[in-house]
């Protein structure tokens, strides 16, 4: 039994920065979880990713690895080899962090 227990470790959750949370949390900065998306919202999410062009206004709602963020502007760049969208040529959003867009 001591081998899964050792084994099933290996796949918890590791604090790289420890005490990195509660320091933010003393300087009233909360952090929120990542939202894990169903496959239909994906599904969703794609097909209103594809009809993105550059020159589009849009509101997107993105994670910035600390909380969600609602920013609206311009698309300036969709870069799909670096999977990312440039928004108003200087808010750079990783596609994969984006779990809504309104156009």
């Amino acid at each position: 039994m001591g081998s899964n227990l050792n084994h099933a470790k290996q796949f918890m959750p590791f604090d790289s920065l420890k005490g990195f949370n509660e320091a933010l949390a003393k300087k009233g900065i909360n952090i929120e979880k990542r939202k894990q998306l169903s496959d239909t919202s994906l599904e969703n999410l794609d097909n209103k990713f594809k009809k993105l062009n550059i020159g589009n206004y849009i509101t997107v709602t993105y994670y910035n690895d600390i909380k969600y963020v609602k920013l609206s502007g311009i698309i300036t760049k969709i870069d799909y080899i670096q999977k990312r969208v440039v928004i108003d040529n200087t808010n750079v959003i990783k596609i994969a962090n984006i779990i809504d867009i309104r156009y």
